[in-house]
């Protein structure tokens, strides 16, 4: 099985040199993803927690708006059941 160094030694460059062996590119390649990582992550928990307030907002205006239609079906319900009900037909008989 191959090991990273020698994976990172059988890529070639355009003028046919092949590159240096994997134990050379290890400080750069850490010290880059570091770095990345280091200076992203404040503003990736900021982006974290702005999408999180974002799907909380959502949630809570459709359990609003569903609350909302639960209580209008409700009271066209009531008015239905009030309209129909047998003491009501036999007053208006």
């Amino acid at each position: 099985m191959e090991t990273e160094g020698n994976v990172f030694r059988c890529f070639k460059t355009r003028k046919d040199t092949i590159l240096p062996t994997f134990d050379r590119w290890r400080p750069a390649i850490r010290e880059r993803f570091l770095l990345h990582a280091h200076h992203s992550s404040p503003y990736e928990r900021l982006l974290l927690d702005r999408e999180k307030e974002v799907m909380t907002w959502k949630a809570r205006t459709e359990l609003e708006s569903d609350i909302k239609e639960y209580e209008r079906n409700l009271l066209l319900l009531d008015q239905t059941m009030t309209r129909t009900s047998p003491r009501n037909k036999r007053e208006t008989s």
